[in-house]
């Protein structure tokens, strides 16, 4: 099985129905480049934070290449991002939601009426109980028939999942911010099973200081930007 590296998820995850045009082209190219300058590759897969789009951010997100993906089933593993877990959330009750998806996929509440064919799972890997529970949900589905694949396979889009970005050099496309945003301490996921109980990363403080990026010639990406706000206006 191929492995499909990153999706757009904005930079602030604020529900993008809140933000500007320009304010929702930042974090998506912003974002997209910190990918880029990671793992090499721009994704051309983008999906809103906690589902929320709509008309006008549809516009502005396809006006740039990418396309949006969104899940059609909650794992609810979400709820592991805090401690205690929200609403009492257990491992036990994830793994029911993944049993009722497989025995019942007609009444699983797919986003496409009347496709049984599988589903798109909203999962989160940053958080040790989250991350936890791949494995097991992963053996559900396998278990079930489903055949677990990338995005870009499943909707039949291949060859097509990075955009070539030949201007290396960019800018910050955000000013910097002077407020700081609180988080719970949580246990957050490891790469290494032997200590993952036992490693935490304190993000009480989460400071968004986009000065840490360099800040080179933006000539090429700066001419882009100005050139979908013009044609989001025009498709408006």
């Amino acid at each position: 099985m191929c492995f499909l590296i990153g999706r757009i998820h904005t930079w602030s995850h604020r529900p993008i129905t809140l933000l500007t045009n320009e304010e929702l082209l930042g974090e998506i190219l912003w974002t997209g480049k910190i990918i880029q300058q990671v793992t090499g590759v721009f994704p051309t897969y983008f999906r809103p934070p906690v589902g929320d789009i709509d008309e006008r951010t549809r516009a502005v997100i396809q006006s740039v290449g990418l396309k949006i993906v969104v899940w059609n089933q909650d794992s609810s593993d979400w709820f592991f991002s805090t401690i205690p877990p929200q609403n009492n959330f257990t491992e036990a009750q994830e793994i029911a939601k993944f049993k009722f998806w497989i025995a019942h996929p007609s009444e699983a509440g797919t986003m496409q009426e009347g496709n049984t064919n599988g589903f798109i799972s909203l999962q989160h890997d940053l958080f040790n109980r989250s991350a936890n529970m791949a494995v097991p949900t992963l053996q559900l589905v396998q278990k079930a028939g489903y055949h677990v694949m990338p995005v870009g396979h499943c909707i039949g889009d291949e060859g097509s999942w990075y955009v070539s970005w030949e201007d290396t050099n960019s800018t910050v496309l955000y000013s910097k911010p002077t407020t700081t945003t609180t988080r719970p301490t949580v246990p957050v996921a490891t790469l290494d099973p032997a200590n993952s109980d036992a490693e935490t990363e304190d993000m009480n403080t989460f400071a968004v200081d986009t000065a840490v990026v360099s800040h080179h010639s933006q000539a090429v990406l700066s001419r882009r930007i100005t050139e979908w706000i013009l044609l989001i206006f025009l498709a408006l």
